[in-house]
């Protein structure tokens, strides 16, 4: 088995286990049968909400002690850090 079968194997699996738990459903692409659209299910929408209250109470423990002036800098270097790295996969796949 190849590396790319093998992955195409991978996320069939996990793609329906994920499906049999509920956390996502497939809906088939109306304008090409061939594709699906992965979509959250049932339990992914409850834990989607989960990790939305987990978010908040996170930001405002932490965050809410940092002047927003320091966070502006913070994301603004976040994003730096995100552009390089694009930038070097950008190249490596060349």
């Amino acid at each position: 088995m190849d590396a790319s079968t093998f992955r195409r194997f991978f996320c069939t699996r996990l793609l329906s286990h994920l499906e049999a738990r509920t956390i996502i459903r497939r809906e088939s692409n109306p304008e090409d049968r061939r594709e699906s659209f992965i979509l959250l299910g049932e339990a992914g929408h409850k834990y989607a909400e989960l990790l939305d209250g987990a978010d908040e109470a996170f930001v405002k423990q932490y965050f809410s002690q940092i002047d927003m002036s320091v966070l502006e800098q913070m994301l603004e270097t976040i994003k730096k850090v995100n552009r390089a790295i694009k930038e070097s996969a950008d190249t490596e796949s060349r």
